[in-house]
């Protein structure tokens, strides 16, 4: 207990040295107007976007002896040469504050511009809720404090360190995180080199691919493709990371590092539950079985690294989405006027976000994981089309915003809560957005032509 405590200890340390070392302006909290290396961006993206969900659920889905969450990570070498090629190009063309800036220069409407961030806004308060809730619950085991205190200190930590410098020191402390995480996983790869398990987890994804029908495989390739496909264009915590100084060449260089490290980690923790599974190991707790694992079937300075690679991919996350969701309330809300400084912004949203930790403290992995990402498609997909109407109209218009928002919304409602359809599969839901936006989009340039 004492070493993992003196872990800890020596990791907030780092952290805390890493933000006074990068410490910037107010202006800095924002934006970053220091040239940063390609290296740190990508790990940055990377860090950002595997959260505790993902960490816990893959490696719970190899071990229960399924493959598909391992599948939909395939989405992402969809995703990247669309963002690269067609979407973030767009940002280069004007010096946009915000992701959402750049709707309201295009449909000439600062509704559309609050709309949207107040969507990014609700989606990332909840992730929040559920990367620290999980976090409390990963750490429990270890540390001897309440659950609910323990998710309160992690998000003053947290909020401590980012308050000090804004996104340059977000930049730095995700690279930091991302090189412990890898680094801890790392640390499997003689176990599993040693189990002949990449052989056997080969033969296991043929048979899973060989079940698997047309539809099933658009819907999971497709759906995952086109959620991370919005993250990269219509979320302000990836967005802030690509500065319209930078060309196409440096921006396909931070998608293609930070791609390469997401599907090698889903890989590593695919390959790590398939190890657990392969081990027989069986627990009686009701903890993700990672967590259980760590405690029960590990030495416990190995357990305690893994809940430190856990820490890590929490804490960056979850410091992105509360500089984002800062930068969102300062820049696009112009009507009302916070006059808080980002500092004391970033501490009432980690009081809210601990409170919506307490509706979670009953919750389950799965539904939370199923939860996050139907959630995220209804909000990161929905402001993701706004986009593709940019992209595809010649002359963007907000008439046509609001038929796509009324229609792409209808479409979601109808598909979950009709009950026309059994068991909505949330990886549809930005598959409906897209087919939505295509739909209005043919509608406009046929509406054009005719002009």
């Amino acid at each position: 207990m004492l070493g993992i405590l003196a872990t800890l200890s020596l990791y907030f340390c780092l952290i805390s040295w890493i933000a006074y070392r990068k410490k910037g302006s107010e202006e800095d909290y924002y934006q970053v107007k220091k040239a940063v290396p390609v290296t740190v961006l990508a790990f940055s993206v990377f860090a950002t976007l595997l959260s505790p969900i993902s960490f816990l659920t893959l490696v719970g889905n190899a071990y229960t002896g399924r493959s598909y969450l391992w599948f939909a990570q395939c989405g992402i070498f969809l995703a990247i040469p669309l963002a690269h090629r067609y979407f973030l190009p767009l940002y280069q063309k004007g010096n946009y504050e915000t992701a959402y800036h750049l709707l309201e220069d295009k449909f000439q409407s600062a509704g559309i511009r609050s709309l949207t961030s107040g969507l990014f806004i609700l989606y990332q308060l909840g992730r929040i809720a559920v990367v620290t809730y999980l976090l409390s619950q990963a750490l429990a085991p270890f540390i001897p404090i309440n659950q609910l205190v323990l998710s309160g200190l992690l998000l003053l930590l947290t909020v401590y360190y980012l308050a000090r410098g804004g996104l340059l020191v977000v930049l730095w402390t995700d690279f930091f995180q991302g090189l412990v995480l890898l680094v801890i996983l790392a640390l499997f790869l003689p176990r599993i080199a040693q189990s002949g398990l990449v052989m056997n987890s080969s033969q296991q994804l043929s048979r899973f691919v060989e079940t698997l029908d047309g539809q099933t495989i658009f819907i999971l390739v497709a759906g995952a493709g086109f959620s991370s496909l919005f993250s990269y264009v219509s979320s302000q915590d990836i967005v802030q990371r690509f500065n319209s100084k930078m060309g196409r060449q440096k921006i396909g260089k931070i998608l293609w590092l930070q791609g390469l490290l997401s599907f090698g980690i889903a890989s590593l923790l695919y390959l790590i539950g398939c190890l657990i599974r392969q081990e027989n190991f069986a627990t009686t707790s009701t903890d993700p079985v990672l967590i259980a694992y760590a405690r029960e079937g590990l030495a416990p300075w190995f357990g305690g690294f893994i809940m430190l690679a856990l820490l890590a991919a929490g804490q960056s996350t979850v410091s992105s989405s509360m500089n984002a969701i800062v930068t969102c309330l300062k820049l696009d809300f112009a009507w009302s006027k916070i006059r808080w400084s980002p500092s004391l912004l970033s501490f009432v949203l980690a009081g809210l976000s601990w409170l919506l930790c307490l509706l979670l403290m009953n919750a389950e992995i799965y539904s939370i994981y199923e939860w996050i990402n139907g959630f995220m498609g209804l909000t990161l997909g929905v402001i993701g089309g706004l986009y593709l109407l940019v992209l595809l109209l010649r002359r963007p218009n907000l008439q046509l915003a609001k038929i796509y928002l009324v229609s792409s919304l209808g479409a979601l409602v109808i598909y979950h809560y009709s009950g026309f359809f059994a068991n909505p599969n949330p990886w549809l839901n930005s598959i409906i957005t897209t087919l939505s936006a295509l739909f209005i989009s043919i509608l406009g340039r046929l509406y054009e032509s005719n002009i």
